[in-house]
Parts: structure tokens; sequence; C-alpha cells
């Protein structure tokens, strides 16, 4: 039977292409709006093709705002998409304290990535705190039991 595992990382262990996502995650949690929870969260997605894409969270009044996973999915161009997904990665925390804990996407954002899965592929998830541990994890490891609506196509 499969366990299901991550790896709890120092930042000096990830490599030189997670290091440069990290610090594109960071950087683009800069622009997160989060006037009403606080929470900033910055994502990197690079998909298979080498292209990467950056969002943070936007947040609205009626708490119905745009997540970074999501606004990261949206800037990709539709070949990129097709390529499939090679990692992820999240950072977050309150804005206004350093956070050690690592953040995770939300169950919609890991649908979403889910959907980005190429053939042939394993997709990553790093988290991350501001600063403190990392945590790598197969994205098949953090929903385990995905809905794919392919399965229940006619003919497959």
């Amino acid at each position: 039977m499969k366990q299901y595992g991550y790896d709890v990382l120092d930042i000096n262990e990830l490599s030189e292409e997670e290091m440069s996502d990290l610090l594109q995650a960071k950087r683009v949690r800069g622009e997160a709006d989060t006037h009403v929870s606080n929470f900033g969260v910055g994502a990197c997605l690079r998909m298979n093709n080498d292209v990467t894409s950056g969002g943070w969270n936007w947040e609205n009044d009626v708490q119905n705002g745009l997540h970074a996973e999501r606004n990261a999915i949206g800037r990709l161009h539709k070949n990129d998409r097709a390529s499939g997904l090679k990692r992820v990665t999240v950072i977050g925390g309150f804005v206004d304290s350093v956070s050690e804990d690592p953040v995770a996407p939300c169950g919609d954002c890991r649908q979403d990535l889910m959907e980005l899965w190429g053939p042939g592929t394993e997709p990553m998830v790093i988290m991350a705190g501001i600063r403190g541990k990392i945590v790598r994890i197969r994205l098949e490891d953090l929903v385990p039991f995905m809905f794919d609506l392919n399965k229940y196509r006619p003919n497959k």
C-alpha cells in the first residue's frame, strides 16, 4: 500500500529552480490586497515547458476575492497550461508578522491545480511561511482522492 509523505526542508535544501520559484512567490505576495484578512499569499506556478506565472490573493469587502493560485493560473497562456504543471510554490502569512508555518493551497485551489496535471507528469507542491521550514509534497499526496471528471466520461 502506498504511503503518503512529504519532505520538511531548510531553505538551503531547495534546488536552484525551486529557490527561484520561492523568490518569485515571495515577490508577488507583495502585490496582495489583504484589507479584509491581512493574510497575504503569493504563488508561483512552473509549467513543464518552464514558463512561470506568479499570482497573489486579492480580497473584496464581501470576502469573495481571488486566491493566489487561481490568479497565477489565469495569467497563463492556454499553450502553457496545456504543457502541464511541474510545480506550484506557495508562501504566505499575516502581513505584519513573520510566520514560520507553511501555507497550503485551499481545497478549491488544490482541485484547480490538479486540473493542470499533464500526461506523464508528477507535479510537486512547495509550501512555505515567511521564514522557517518548507514542505515539499507531491500534488497527488496533497489531494489523495482527487476528482477527475475524465474517469467518468463514456469511452474512457
